[in-house]
């Protein structure tokens, strides 16, 4: 009786050690091929999209990190507003010289007590100096208030390149994995055991 009861335990045993294995290997092998195939697509995308290229691009010429992600719809938006920025900053530096000019006159012809030759057109009476320079301030104001924006176009125009390429590394697909495996740290000194989550986003 007794050696019936270990002959059973023995083959059961060997069944239980044999399908463990099999298991144990199946999933390994599955995993491996799954990572393999996720590591290649992904140095495949960051051959195609490189970000320090795609900085350099949008640097040397605005628009051409967008063009090299292959976001051409954001072109029309930047080149507008780069149209839009370079007709103001024209347009106000243009009046300031011409405000600068006159009341540059105005005040040299009032420190000479001469006749003060920028008048108003209505009623022929001369512009204030405090007036003069209060448009001369007003249009210097907006040129380099422009002048600044399109500074800040020209660094967003490149972050948006360098952002845009670091995304298209992104796999948005369903094919997420939690792995479960146990795992030893070190707390004050001494090794205390716990359970590690890793989150795969594949």
């Amino acid at each position: 009786m007794l050696m019936k009861f270990w002959i059973v335990v023995c083959i059961t045993s060997f069944f239980l050690t044999f399908s463990t294995s099999a298991v144990v290997a199946q999933t390994d092998t599955t995993t491996i091929i799954q990572e393999s195939k996720s590591a290649a697509k992904t140095i495949a995308i960051r051959k195609r999209y490189n970000p320090r290229k795609a900085t350099l691009f949008s640097a040397a010429l605005p628009g051409l990190g967008q063009i090299y992600t292959k976001q051409y719809w954001k072109l029309p938006i930047l080149y507008a507003g780069v149209g839009v920025l370079g007709y103001f900053i024209i347009d106000n530096h243009r009046n300031y010289i011409i405000w600068r000019d006159r009341y540059i006159t105005q005040r040299t012809a009032s420190e000479s007590k001469l006749e003060l030759p920028i008048v108003y057109p209505t009623t022929g009476t001369a512009i204030p100096l405090d007036r003069l320079k209060q448009a001369k301030d007003y249009y210097r104001r907006n040129r380099d208030f422009t002048v600044i924006l399109s500074g800040l176009t020209y660094v967003l125009n490149i972050v948006d390149a360098n952002v845009t390429a670091h995304l298209k590394d992104f796999d948005l697909s369903d094919d997420l994995s939690l792995s479960v495996q146990p795992a030893v740290d070190q707390v004050a000194g001494l090794p205390v055991t716990g359970v590690s989550l890793t989150l795969h986003l594949k």
